[in-house]
């Protein structure tokens, strides 16, 4: 009983996030969070060394939809494999639901701070050796 009340919490406090994010309500914790790591003469010039940004982008490309394809591709195949089946089609139905949630509220998105829409500078090099 307590597992179900603590899915029920979770889905009204992701709601009530969901919707304070859309109203514009977080912005302020946004940029209070992301301004002090830009140049504040230029906002769209990040601080710090090129590779920081790089491996930020690739950290943040783990959740694109081919990683997360492949990840889940895999998973499956290899449930499939160890006669999970089940597990299987429950994995392929909740990735498939939570990117059919995403792609629906993508419309409902507000517009994204200036400082955020830096296109990607193409710096992908190693990160520095220690």
């Amino acid at each position: 009983m307590a597992a179900i009340a603590g899915i029920c919490g979770a889905i009204l406090l992701m709601q009530w996030l969901a919707r304070e994010v859309l109203e514009g309500e977080t912005r302020g914790f946004d940029e209070a969070v992301l301004l002090p790591l830009r140049d504040s003469s230029d906002p769209a010039i990040t601080i710090g060394p090129a590779w920081m940004l790089s491996g930020m982008q690739s950290i943040t490309s783990l959740g694109s939809i081919v990683v997360i394809s492949l990840i889940t591709t895999l998973i499956t195949i290899f449930l499939l494999i160890a006669g999970r089946r089940l597990a299987g089609l429950y994995l392929v139905i909740a990735v498939l639901g939570g990117w059919l949630a995403s792609n629906r509220s993508a419309s409902c998105h507000s517009e994204r701070s200036e400082f955020s829409k830096r296109p990607c500078d193409g710096v992908d090099g190693p990160l520095p050796s220690a």
